[in-house]
């Protein structure tokens, strides 16, 4: 139990630096012993300061340099934006230690010393390198694009366009940025996936050889002469097609019909170990999940599953009912790591090959 006034003592070493007293029991740390700084007492924990060979140590030396930078960075400007990993901000009231939530690509407590402009400046050229979706709309949402060796699901019900978006995506990078890609179906033929593309304007005849897919059934014929289980031969299968064409760009589709297949035991962890081989292969990839809309009181919820967690990113299609007989396709960036993206809906339309996101027409 702490006696009264304990939280205010504090005592100051011979350096004159204040620091709280530490509350042990001696007999424990024999080398802290200090007959000046001792509180004796039958039967009771003594207080004592903190010796100078500690306070000139390493940890201590670190902390001190740490607490000297952010005073020189309060002097500088009060208060600064703090922008996160996952996108989120806070900012830190340096004047009374407090720290409150800041809109997402707010530009409140940028340093006096910087303007807005040579803010964004600063921004535009410490981007990572991005992969773009050519969606009229959706990459100025993405910030320019998804990042390149991110592991992205594109998750939906049936109809919301999963495998036409990604398809379209292999198809554009291969078009227009030279970027080779490798689309694995799992579940449908090369040749009707291809029929299908087609009938909605994407041919693939016209990428120069930068586009392939490979089948459930390449994967079968690869098996038949394999000793090794069926996820091995499939890994094994990507790798060589990797090491000898030189993709960047990899679809799986879907990862239902994968764990099916490769007969998981342990879901998360064998997630786990997919998405770290995904990592490995340093390829940007899109994993088609199916995730039909999960509604609880007007809200859609999101963070069911595994994956999503374990993935860099996760762009999300849906089917809107904007009335009794109308539907519209949505889709919005729910996540994507080191990236300040736009988390809001948008109407997906596809028009003569050409994929377009534009505000929702309605609510």
């Amino acid at each position: 139990m702490k006696r009264e006034g304990e939280e205010s003592e504090r005592t100051e070493t011979a350096r004159g630096i204040i620091l709280p007293t530490i509350e042990v029991d001696s007999s424990l740390i024999p080398a802290f012993r200090s007959e000046s700084s001792l509180k004796t007492g039958k039967g009771k924990k003594r207080k004592h300061a903190v010796s100078a060979s500690v306070m000139h140590s390493r940890p201590y030396k670190k902390r001190r340099e740490q607490d000297d930078f952010w005073k020189d960075l309060a002097k500088a400007s009060r208060p600064l934006v703090l922008t996160h990993g996952d996108g989120d901000s806070d900012r830190r009231d340096w004047d009374n230690g407090s720290t409150a939530a800041s809109p997402r690509g707010s530009l409140t407590g940028i340093p006096s010393a910087e303007t807005e402009d040579q803010f964004l400046r600063s921004s535009e050229q410490s981007k990572v390198a991005r992969i773009r979706t050519f969606v009229e709309g959706f990459d100025e949402v993405l910030d320019g694009g998804v990042p390149e060796g991110h592991v992205v699901i594109v998750s939906g019900s049936p109809g919301t366009m999963k495998s036409t978006l990604t398809f379209y995506l292999l198809l554009n990078n291969a078009l227009r940025a030279n970027r080779k890609g490798l689309y694995v179906s799992l579940e449908e033929s090369s040749g009707s996936l291809l029929r299908q593309m087609s009938s909605m304007g994407l041919a693939l005849d016209k990428t120069g050889g930068n586009l392939d897919v490979l089948d459930a059934a390449g994967f079968r014929s690869i098996i038949k002469n394999s000793r090794q289980g069926w996820l091995k031969t499939m890994k094994s299968a990507v790798e060589s097609e990797i090491e000898k064409r030189g993709y960047e760009i990899l679809v799986i589709d879907s990862l239902g019909a994968l764990e099916i297949l490769a007969q998981f035991k342990n879901r998360r962890q064998d997630l786990f170990n997919l998405f770290q081989w995904f990592r490995e292969l340093g390829l940007t990839t899109f994993v088609i999940a199916e995730r039909p809309d999960i509604i609880i009181g007007g809200n859609i919820i999101m963070g069911r599953w595994d994956e999503e967690f374990l993935s860099d990113g996760i762009i999300q299609l849906r089917l809107h009912h904007s009335s009794d007989i109308e539907v519209q396709r949505r889709i919005r960036c729910v996540k994507m790591r080191s990236t300040r993206h736009q988390t809001n809906y948008l109407t997906i339309l596809i028009d003569d090959g050409v994929l377009r996101a534009t505000n929702a027409l309605c609510p």
